[in-house]
């Protein structure tokens, strides 16, 4: 007989507004389901060895100031498991998963053409999950501050444009 394992919500965690919004998504929606919190912090290294014990320190201090600033501290009455992963954090957070269990990502609000050269962990989550998915978009401040840093931009290359 196959044991199955107890269904988590898994949320990436990173400091971003999306990623802050992604993590009090994630632990309302623990709260709610009954299941534990995995709190996931994945980066890119290009070397290991004592940077690699260094960027451990710093990626579970990042994950606890971000449950600091967005909750104050450890959420009460859910059970939160931080894990930290040397890896893009998309794929660290498809292969972490199992069928059973939720996956919460914030979506950064990013300009319609920016997202024609890059995608976002979310896109990539989407793209290779394997489990249900939560993407959790941009709050109403990011989407402002999105447009108008866009508009400052788009003003900017006019003005270098006309010579103004």
């Amino acid at each position: 007989m196959v044991e199955t394992s107890e269904p988590r919500v898994i949320v990436g965690v990173s400091p971003s507004p999306a990623g802050l919004r992604a993590l009090r998504v994630a632990t309302a929606e623990a709260r709610r389901r009954g299941m534990p919190l995995h709190a996931v912090h994945a980066w890119e290294s290009g070397s290991y060895g004592s940077a690699y014990l260094v960027g451990r320190r710093e990626a579970r201090r990042v994950v606890t100031d971000c449950f600091e600033a967005t909750m104050g501290g450890l959420p009460d009455g859910v059970t939160v498991e931080v894990l930290t992963v040397v890896d893009r954090p998309a794929r660290a957070l498809t292969g972490y998963t199992r069928d059973e269990d939720v996956l919460v990502v914030g979506r950064p609000d990013r300009p319609w053409w920016w997202r024609l050269f890059h995608r976002s962990v979310a896109d990539r989550c989407v793209a290779h999950a394997r489990c249900p998915l939560l993407v959790v978009p941009p709050d109403a401040l990011a989407r402002e501050a999105a447009r108008r840093g866009a508009t400052r931009l788009l003003l900017r290359e006019l003005a270098d444009l006309t010579g103004a």
